[in-house]
């Protein structure tokens, strides 16, 4: 496979200039730096042009043929919402591409940090592992993951497991911190981010991401890092009071989504919501399945 081009010698600050994000037109992106942090998991840093910073907004458009929003998409946002967005990336030589989610607020640190695991058969993934620093990739977007109103719930618990964490970092990422907004309702963020078997690396933790993010929102997140997905730790979760302002968002693989709450549909309609969180009393009002 050919080595992508060089770009020119990187110096990132206010003044980086760089081509413009599209989300329907793909253009080169330099990587400023590449981390790794586990056999299987790289940290790529891709810096913004402030063009690009600007398109990571709410008004960021769906993919084409999308319904992932939780909240309606509309002309007028209610200037609580948040917006969780991601790229895709493409593999040039085999004509392929894949959703990467920033781990970080790439609008407020003018920047992406992308989490990029390497998967047995995955070009994609196996490309960006050989990317360096000052090489090039080809990115569109940012879309839109999903679209939220954190005020309009006394309770946010996400569940996730590998990196299907990144959009809850980011979510928690474009948080103030806790210590900023002193009328904000604390405790309402609640992550439950399933461990990685013993013999693997616990990226999230090891990496500073989940602890930096656990300084910064103090007693407004809860974390929980049970080793399987057991109802007993939803519970914990969800809590005991009233569950009609819940919204639980799940990011997992299938054979982990489909007994916490179901499968996505073919054409990733959210389907009925079954297992342990139907069981638990929860619907389509209270559960989000993301891809």
């Amino acid at each position: 496979m050919a080595r992508p081009p060089l770009a020119p010698l990187l110096k990132v600050d206010d003044g980086f200039r760089g081509p413009k994000l599209d989300p329907y037109v793909y253009s080169d992106h330099v990587i400023s730096s590449t981390t790794t942090l586990s056999p299987d998991h790289v940290l790529l840093t891709i810096p913004l042009s402030a063009a690009s910073r600007e398109s990571f907004s709410p008004n960021a458009p769906l993919p084409l043929g999308s319904t992932t929003s939780h909240t309606p998409q509309n002309p007028e946002r209610d200037p609580a919402e948040i917006t969780v967005q991601h790229v895709m990336i493409k593999q040039p030589d085999l004509q392929i591409e894949r959703p990467y989610t920033p781990v970080n607020d790439p609008g407020l640190d003018g920047e992406m940090r992308l989490v990029v695991k390497r998967v047995r058969g995955g070009e994609v993934g196996r490309m960006l592992h050989s990317r360096h620093a000052n090489e090039l990739v080809g990115l569109r977007g940012p879309l839109t993951t999903f679209s939220i109103i954190p005020e309009a719930y006394d309770r946010i618990v996400m569940i996730s497991s590998g990196t299907g964490v990144a959009p809850f970092l980011q979510l928690l990422a474009s948080l103030p911190p806790q210590s900023s907004d002193p009328t904000r309702k604390a405790g309402r963020y609640h992550l439950v981010h399933l461990k990685p078997d013993s013999e693997q690396v616990d990226w999230a933790a090891t990496s500073g991401l989940l602890p930096r993010l656990q300084e910064k929102l103090s007693y407004d997140l809860s974390t929980y890092r049970p080793e399987k997905i057991q109802k007993s730790s939803i519970q914990k979760a969800l809590g005991s009071s009233d569950r009609s302002h819940i919204l639980v968002l799940v990011c997992l693989p299938p054979h982990l989504m489909r007994p916490l709450c179901g499968l996505l549909g073919p054409n990733l309609e959210q389907g009925p919501i079954t297992g342990i969180l139907g069981e638990l009393g929860l619907d389509n009002r209270h559960v989000w399945k993301l891809e």
